[in-house]
């Protein structure tokens, strides 16, 4: 169930994102263009917000050098061989217990909240053959094939990130900083340790300090909210569109290149898709509730 979540809400993060970023890029759009836009389109607009500045001459002069530095610490295959160790210290894990048959497992067939659901392992076990009588061969399959596909789409992005470090490099390092940390990576101490260097980041150590930190994260987010609201409480307030005079309306439509009616129309789009979302979180709070029950 953990991992079940962690998938999925890695991919509904990654679709708000995607859905974020695609709405900012598309803001100089009209409204009827967007409807005709190809994924292909949407994914261009939103490599145009991620634009860089062009390196200078100085720095393409060490571009070379860089790209021989970064080869050494970042050569071909390393990407995809790091999903091994992160397997082995805290996915592998997590899958098994998201492939434990249990009443998480039943709560997440359902579509529920399992806070709250009591059942014997006999229940658990019949209410999944009915559910899903190949669950266990299910989950089997995905074990196997997730680490694949992450190996694949880790080597998809290696030749980019080669790329963005060896720019990086040839940026911040100067020509004779780049000759000696190349000097260091040739020999076989400082060969180890370039290729060593980028892959000991997917370390379980490293992941267990991350996790470490959250509960301190998570506390400093939490409390953020009311630290901004004390630092704000004189400022004046805030207003919606709504709010505006007709004049003020107009004239942030001027200044946006959008009409008042395409303003009040997204607006009004945007509160839709939240209250629809409340709706679906209160039904399944609301099931989970008459489950327990």
């Amino acid at each position: 169930m953990m991992f079940d979540r962690m998938i999925s809400g890695g991919a509904k993060l990654g679709r708000t994102a995607l859905a974020l970023g695609a709405g900012l890029a598309l803001m100089s759009q009209p409204l009827a263009a967007q409807d005709e836009m190809s994924d292909d389109d949407i994914f261009g607009a939103l490599s145009a917000m991620m634009e860089t500045e062009p390196l200078t001459e100085e720095q393409l002069e060490r571009l070379p050098l860089a790209e021989t530095i970064v080869g050494k610490i970042l050569p071909d295959g390393t990407m995809a061989e790091m999903i091994g160790p992160m397997f082995d210290g805290l996915l592998g894990p997590l899958m098994n217990m998201s492939a434990t048959p249990d009443t998480n497992a039943v709560a997440a067939e359902l579509g529920i909240d399992g806070y709250g659901i009591e059942m014997s392992d006999f229940e658990v076990k019949e209410a999944l053959a009915i559910l899903d009588p190949a669950w266990q061969e299910r989950k089997d399959a995905e074990a196997e094939i997730f680490p694949k596909m992450m190996a694949q789409v880790m080597t998809a992005m290696e030749p980019g990130m080669r790329r963005a470090m060896s720019e990086l490099y040839a940026i911040h390092f100067t020509s004779q900083e780049l000759s000696d940390i190349d000097a260091f990576f040739s020999t076989e101490s400082g060969a180890n340790y370039a290729r060593k260097s980028y892959s000991m980041a997917a370390d379980p150590r490293i992941v267990a300090v991350s996790m470490e930190s959250l509960p301190a994260i998570m506390a400093s987010a939490m409390m953020m909210e009311q630290q901004v609201a004390e630092a704000t409480a004189q400022l004046p307030a805030k207003r919606s569109f709504a709010e505006l005079g007709k004049k003020e309306k107009m004239r942030i439509a001027e200044l946006t290149g959008y009409s008042v009616e395409e303003i009040e129309a997204s607006i009004e789009a945007a509160a839709a898709v939240e209250a629809a979302a409340d709706a679906v979180e209160e039904a399944a709070e609301a099931a989970a509730e008459d489950v327990a029950e």
